[in-house]
């Protein structure tokens, strides 16, 4: 008979059964809550003594175990084990010292950007940037890698990490409301910024180290997006995006100010719902003739003032609004979206991700314009986009798609001085046999352009977007549309390439599907898949009938 006592033998079977069901238990609930809540804790704790129980009851079992292991030689195993232990520390820690990074991201999202280090390289004084930032902010470890890279990059380049709460005298030399912060000095040239991208720092740098600070106004007084705090559909975040990246951001009423101040880089015009007076469009088009440039945000049945301007530099405005079942986002055709496949190579579509336009207003280029105006599309809907007018009549014919969504213009200042109506729209083509003529040829209408830009004539930009909705408070933090809208601000204050800066970030990208992507996973997962068995089946059976 056994000398271990039943309840001994009992406890021996169940109590592992019971610790990996208290083990599995723990792990479900913490998986569910993201975090150790109270009922985990009493589960693991519960685990652990089951587990004691098992072993107390199998102790001469785990010490025959024991002395068999210390036999065959498990204190040279244990030994071993340590010294590979302390030679790995030790290469860690030395790797630690003389770090190098490997950059494997798609984007290069962990590496200064060529634009960075050409900036960089061009500075002539010394550079600190100081960073204000808690030990126990989960912002740290990105701040103190990103300024680390900006330190190697060049010796006249000192970064530092201030914690506000542990040097609270230091800190307040600076300010009070510093924590989150960058600082970039250069000199008695200070710049400050709350956003901590790469495009924000490289910004702030060029900004202390040069003499210019790139203005932009909001147009209003025409019903136009606000950039006031509290505005209903407003345009409040993307003003402070663009103050963040160090533009000054004002806005512009034409009653209290006749013209556009001087010193303007960017005029917004956000959806006007009532037409300009005539004095207001003189004063835009006087704006455009002293080489200004300009954005305009479109919505669908506007007044006429801005299809107006966009027609005589080769945009056409067409009544309605574009649907686009093939690509959209909430299911919704009224709500075109534009992936990589309707990207243009352009500035503004480097590394841009996808974005997308609620209600946008349909935008074609027109055949007839003038030579002197270089149009490119940026954005486009699909090919099986359409536009329809907002209150159309049942059964009107609707327009067919593709629409720009968003495209741009550059165009010599001198071209606004002659009056709207006397402006060249001719395409190039002869106006009697409409064959072209050698003025009409791509190749020297590019050479004529690029030989005014190397003469120093002044050139405007002008860049239109079928929507405004998409840079509004609802939907600017949405996928890419805070970056369009910012890099197309950029873009057109003549600092372009600063756009090609990733966007640096830890967390994966969030992953948008179209309508078409999910349409081609339901044929993929509910009829191909299925289908295969039955069609690699078929053709088993005909080859051995």
């Amino acid at each position: 008979m056994s000398s271990d006592p039943i309840g001994s033998r009992f406890m021996g079977k169940l109590s592992p059964v019971l610790a990996i069901i208290c083990g599995f238990l723990a792990l479900l609930i913490y998986l569910f809550f993201l975090r150790a809540v109270f009922s985990v804790v009493l589960f693991v704790i519960a685990a652990g003594v089951f587990g004691l129980l098992w072993a107390i009851s199998r102790r001469a079992s785990i010490n025959r175990s024991l002395r068999k292991l210390i036999a065959v030689g498990v204190v040279s195993f244990v030994v071993s084990t340590l010294v590979t232990f302390c030679v790995a520390a030790a290469l860690f820690m030395l790797a630690f010292e003389h770090r190098a990074t490997i950059d494997l991201t798609a984007s290069r999202s962990f590496t200064l950007s060529p634009f960075s280090m050409r900036e960089i390289e061009a500075i002539g004084e010394p550079v600190e940037i100081i960073g204000f930032v808690k030990s126990d902010d989960p912002l740290i470890t990105d701040a103190r890698d990103l300024l680390e890279q900006y330190d190697d990059a060049s010796d006249l380049i000192e970064t530092r990490i201030i914690d506000p709460d542990l040097s609270r005298a230091e800190a307040s030399r600076y300010g009070w409301d510093v924590a989150g912060k960058v600082l970039v000095v250069s000199g008695e040239k200070k710049e400050w910024s709350a956003s901590w991208r790469e495009q924000s720092i490289t910004g702030l740098i060029v900004r202390v180290t040069s003499s210019r600070r790139p203005r932009v106004y909001f147009l209003s007084g025409h019903g136009e997006r606000q950039i006031l705090e509290g505005a209903s559909d407003g345009m409040a975040q993307a003003a402070q995006y663009l103050r963040l990246d160090s533009f000054d951001v004002e806005p512009l009423d034409f009653l209290s100010e006749p013209r556009v101040p001087t010193g303007a880089s960017v005029v917004i015009v956000a959806a006007p719902r009532v037409a300009f007076l005539p004095n207001e469009v003189a004063a835009l088009n006087d704006y455009l003739m002293g080489g200004g440039d300009l954005l305009v945000m479109l919505e669908p049945e506007g007044p006429d003032t801005l299809p107006n301007l966009l027609k005589e530099v080769g945009l056409e405005v067409i009544s309605g609004e574009v649907y686009d079942p093939a690509r959209n986002v909430f299911k919704d055709p009224r709500t075109p979206a534009v992936a990589r496949d309707g990207q243009v190579p352009h500035p503004l579509s480097a590394g841009l991700p996808t974005v997308f336009f609620p209600s946008a207003a349909p935008i074609k280029p027109l055949k007839d314009r003038s030579l002197d105006i270089d149009l490119s599309g940026i954005l486009a809907s699909s090919p099986a986009s359409y536009a329809i007018e907002k209150d159309g009549s049942v059964g009107a014919e609707p327009v067919l798609g593709p629409f720009y969504l968003a495209a741009s213009v550059e165009v010599p200042a001198v071209f606004f001085a002659t009056p709207p109506g006397e402006r060249d729209a001719r395409s190039g083509d002869d106006e009697k046999g409409g064959s072209p003529n050698l003025l009409s040829h791509p190749g020297l209408l590019e050479q004529a352009r690029r030989l005014r830009r190397a003469s120093g004539e002044k050139m405007v930009r002008i860049l239109a977007v079928a929507d405004s909705d998409f840079a509004t408070d609802r939907f600017i933090d949405e996928l890419g549309n805070e970056q369009l809208f910012v890099s197309s601000i950029k873009w057109l204050s003549e600092s372009e390439d600063i756009t090609a800066i990733p966007k640096r970030s830890r967390h994966p990208d969030q992953l948008v599907l179209t309508s078409l992507d999910l349409n081609v996973i339901k044929f993929v997962s509910i009829v191909l898949f299925p289908m295969l068995p039955l069609i690699v089946g078929g053709v088993v059976w005909w080859r051995r009938r």
